[in-house]
């Protein structure tokens, strides 16, 4: 790709010249002359200056375009590569949530016994940031939650979760009365009654928990959030420690058993029904509609859209 298409691309993506500088290894006035002079063979403002650094309706249709240049040139170099050897090659694969390690884990065990010089490289972050590399081309397909519709997505639905409250029980009797604890464990917990508790949030710019957010904000709901963090594990584990109530996928429900069984027997998770939150997680799988799909790269898509990954998330 030319080198000011990688600066627009880079400066699109962080919208901030500085970083994109860093990241290419350039000076800061060396991208801003590359942006120039696309602006002028364009014959257009690719960015507004100010009040900050923002993308043009010409800039976006640069970006969209450019983002299609990068996946084309990675399915050259794919292509190319299965002509000369279908068995090897490499599996660049985004993980936006936890809860598929130890299922993903497994079927890549599998998978190698049939492509046993293939490479993997698994990419751990949020599902915004895999969405942007998956554009770009940096990754093959990535999982996660709730990924919005775009019209070069292939999506597919591994599992669809509801929601659950995670408290422990010192702090459910600190917070609530008897006879409320009792209509609880019958009918389930309002979102208006957890306002009153610390909680402890998924990672709050994350694509979840901007579901969460929006139900929420059309509920007036908001939330005494006193700790956040895109990884589940320390949702539980503080949850455990009586430091706040948390989302939790009712799917984990064998988790959170094993979890009072082994190391919380004192201060035992319950998983609560939460009766008006209607958001329904999906864990869905995302491939790039354009991206070449090699013999290798389509058979481990294939294992991830098989039971054996659906029933290791949900415990079965």
């Amino acid at each position: 790709m030319k080198i000011r298409f990688q600066c627009f691309l880079v400066t699109a993506q962080t919208l901030h010249m500085g970083k994109a500088a860093e990241i290419l290894f350039l000076s800061q006035q060396a991208i801003s002359e590359q942006i120039k002079r696309l602006e002028k063979e364009y014959d257009t403002t690719l960015f507004y200056r100010k009040p900050k650094l923002s993308l043009t309706p010409s800039g976006m249709i640069l970006l969209e375009a450019i983002e299609k240049i990068a996946v084309i040139e990675t399915n050259l170099k794919h292509e190319l590569n299965s002509i000369a050897n279908d068995s090897e090659g490499r599996i660049r694969f985004g993980i936006g949530t936890y809860r598929l390690h130890d299922a993903i884990l497994g079927i890549i065990l599998d998978f190698h016994q049939h492509y046993p010089k293939v490479k993997i490289d698994l990419l751990y972050d949020d599902n915004v940031q895999l969405e942007k590399l998956l554009l770009n081309g940096k990754i093959d397909l990535f999982t996660g939650f709730n990924t919005p519709s775009h019209s070069e997505f292939e999506k597919t639905t591994l599992l669809e979760d509801e929601n659950c409250l995670l408290i422990p029980e010192k702090l459910l009797h600190s917070f609530y009365g008897e006879s409320e604890i009792k209509e609880i464990s019958q009918k389930g917990i309002y979102i208006k009654e957890i306002e009153r508790l610390p909680f402890l949030a998924n990672y709050l710019e994350g694509a979840l928990w901007k579901s969460y957010q929006r139900e929420l904000d059309q509920k007036e709901i908001k939330l005494n959030v006193v700790f956040s963090s895109n990884d589940m594990t320390d949702l539980i584990h503080l949850c455990s420690l009586n430091y706040g109530a948390a989302f939790c996928p009712s799917s984990l429900d064998k988790t959170i058993l094993h979890y009072n069984l082994s190391t919380n027997r004192n201060n035992k998770l319950e998983l609560i029904p939460i009766v008006d939150l209607a958001l329904v997680n999906k864990v869905e799988m995302v491939n790039h509609k354009r991206i070449f799909k090699s013999s290798y790269l389509s058979h481990f898509i294939n294992l991830i859209q098989t039971s054996r990954l659906t029933s290791s998330l949900t415990g079965e």
